[in-house]
């Protein structure tokens, strides 16, 4: 995985936030697009008001748009490349780091959201609930449609060039993971969004650890998630959906 990226974060003058509205917690949501503008992916709808909203990337032009929507926008200072399997990769470092974004850090849950999709903003608190009535780590949707099989995520995968270009590395990663006792049948998630806990004590070291197995399987992340959350019984299923 690439090293940590410098970081600088720039606050339009007009956007503000509240935490009135009947928010239950200490709450941000944050996003990430990585590579040219011409494979832009972002989805800037206005914010919620009553949470910040943070967007990452190392393209200034998304940043922009992000901004207009009342994002609070954070440069990454990455390389723009054209290759989506690079660009991809430098997603990964705030998806699954966030400790690495300094602007995400003092909140008491994280919501990171695909940048294609929309918030389910009406689930939040009743998905917070649930986590803290399960001491939970990460709360994530499982699978849509996937079995309990990570093989079928691994052939899903396939239907994509950028993950297939890296088929064979997946193939190694998932070989050892097995061969150290881990298992195919398995818990599916959706990484799409993840709700953290970032109080919890173990939420870092998950994120740690995803970010380790990143490097070794490749973009893929559903798959690597999976077999990390073998290890960690505080990552829970949520109730209701965290995107829309």
């Amino acid at each position: 995985m690439p090293g940590a990226a410098r970081v600088h974060t720039m606050r339009p003058a007009s956007v503000r936030f509240s935490r009135s509205g009947g928010t239950m917690d200490n709450l941000a949501i944050y996003s990430i697009f990585c590579g040219p503008s011409s494979a832009k992916t972002a989805n800037p709808t206005p914010v919620d008001p009553r949470y910040p909203h943070f967007f990452i990337s190392n393209n200034y032009e998304i940043l922009e748009e992000t901004a207009a929507a009342g994002w609070t926008p954070v440069f990454i200072d990455l390389a723009i490349s054209d290759d989506p399997v690079a660009s991809a990769t430098q997603a990964k470092i705030p998806k699954a780091d966030p400790w690495a974004i300094g602007e995400l850090m003092g909140f008491d849950y994280l919501c990171y959201k695909d940048d294609k999709w929309l918030v389910h903003m009406d689930g939040l608190d009743e998905n917070i609930a649930f986590m803290k009535n399960a001491n939970a780590v990460i709360g994530i949707r499982s699978h849509p449609f996937l079995g309990d099989n990570i093989l079928f995520e691994f052939g899903e995968s396939m239907h994509q060039p950028r993950y297939k270009s890296q088929w064979e590395r997946m193939v190694n990663y998932i070989t050892e993971e097995v061969a150290n006792g881990y298992q195919l049948k398995s818990r599916i998630f959706a990484t799409g969004s993840l709700l953290r806990n970032m109080k919890h004590p173990d939420t870092e070291a998950i994120g740690k650890t995803w970010l380790e197995h990143i490097g070794r399987c490749g973009i893929e992340c559903q798959i690597s998630f999976d077999f990390v959350a073998q290890r960690f019984s505080s990552i829970v299923a949520l109730p209701i959906k965290l995107l829309i």
